[in-house]
């Protein structure tokens, strides 16, 4: 955040250097205010390219085993274009070479999925997936397991049939493990 703040400030600077330049190559003919309203639209305008293109630039660098599966958008007042054409802030992306199933059970599927949001650290869950049910539960290091290999207590989330993680994973063809 800290380097996008100071590339936009560095961009404004430079802006105003061209146009001060521009200005007194005109013979000071061009209007005198031209200078901060030019560096002003040029660094509010490299502000949205960035806050726009960060997904497609995130996602460009994902290695291609790892999916996304969901995007949320935001919108707020402070960037009121973002009401019009709301931006992406995070997703959801699964690592299908992680996909695991269970030989006792074999319509679950155990995946890792990456939750990235701008500004944050990358958060790393192991998820378990009913693919005959659509639903999902979220493993954390107090989950027990029965001498099945399943969760002894389930605390299943209930998803939509076309549900963009489920359908990924369920769809994957797996190592059993």
């Amino acid at each position: 955040m800290l380097l996008g703040l100071l590339g936009t400030l560095v961009l404004g600077i430079a802006i105003g250097g061209v146009l001060t330049a521009a200005y007194r190559l005109s013979g000071r003919r061009l209007p005198k205010w031209i200078i901060p309203v030019g560096a002003a639209l040029g660094m509010i305008i490299f502000h949205a390219w960035n806050e726009y293109t960060w997904f497609s630039r995130t996602v460009a660098g994902l290695p291609p085993h790892v999916q996304v599966g969901q995007t949320y958008t935001v919108s707020n007042a402070i960037q009121p274009w973002t009401l019009l054409f709301p931006r992406i802030d995070r997703f959801s992306a699964v690592d299908l070479g992680s996909v695991r199933t269970n030989d006792k059970a074999p319509g679950y599927r155990l995946a890792q999925v990456h939750l990235v949001t701008r500004f944050s650290p990358t958060g790393t869950t192991r998820q378990l997936f009913d693919c005959n049910e659509p639903r999902r539960m979220v493993l954390g290091e107090e989950t027990e397991f029965n001498e099945e290999g399943l969760p002894k207590n389930p605390d299943w989330e209930v998803l939509p049939a076309n549900d963009p993680l489920l359908e990924k994973v369920c769809s994957q063809p797996v190592a059993s493990g």
